[in-house]
Formats: C-alpha cells, structure tokens, sequence
C-alpha cells in the first residue's frame, strides 16, 4: 500500500520526525503521560501511530552519532545508571541508548496493536 502524502511527507526526514516525537510525547512527561498521549494519538486514527513507529525503527536501526544529545535536547530523557555508594551514575553507552529506545518503541508498538 503507497503511503499518502502526509506520511511520505513526515517520513522524508527521519531524524526530524524523531525530534518532533521527542518534543511531543516525551519533553516534560512521565511514561504514564507518554502513553497517554500516545494512545489518544492512536484513538485520532490515521497514519501518524504508523509514522511515529516506523521513525522510531529507522532510528533505533541506524541511530545518529548524536542519539544521546536528541533524546536530552528534544526529550529532555538523561539515560544514566543508577548511583550507588562507590560510584555515580554513568551516562547509558551509545548501545545502551539504542536498546532504551527499542524497548520504550516496543511498549508503543504493543499499545498501538492492542485490539479496539
């Protein structure tokens, strides 16, 4: 199925969908905010749902040096390990990024295709 114009559109730049997901659902949200969003997102129909997944896919597959940056700068999201008495918190790896956002796009994509 050709996808219509609007999601050709969104799905022309990546990295600035990515950026504007950050902003939209992320920025300023708990999780429970996030997927409240999201799912009224999802109850508004049309292909942005598909749009958002599809991005968050793409990014996860080929993720911009600056992963860490987008997801501090547009989702105000700071991935570091918990601290403990001998040691502060550390700053997620580039792979650990990567993996944080396959797993928050695998609760989206669970959320997404529950039946309604």
């Amino acid at each position: 199925m050709a996808l219509d114009p609007v999601s050709q559109e969104r799905r022309a730049d990546p990295t600035a969908l990515f950026r504007n997901i950050l902003k939209s659902y992320f920025a300023d949200n708990s999780w429970d905010d996030t997927m409240k969003l999201w799912r009224i997102a999802i109850a508004n129909g049309g292909s942005y749902p598909e749009d958002v997944l599809w991005c968050l896919d793409v990014i996860a597959e080929n993720p911009p040096a600056n992963l860490g940056q987008l997801l501090y700068e547009d989702g105000w999201i700071t991935l570091e390990h918990e601290e403990t008495d001998d040691k502060l918190g550390e700053p997620y790896t580039p792979e650990e990024q990567v993996a944080w956002l396959r797993e928050r796009t695998a609760l989206l994509r669970a959320e997404y295709e529950k039946p309604r």
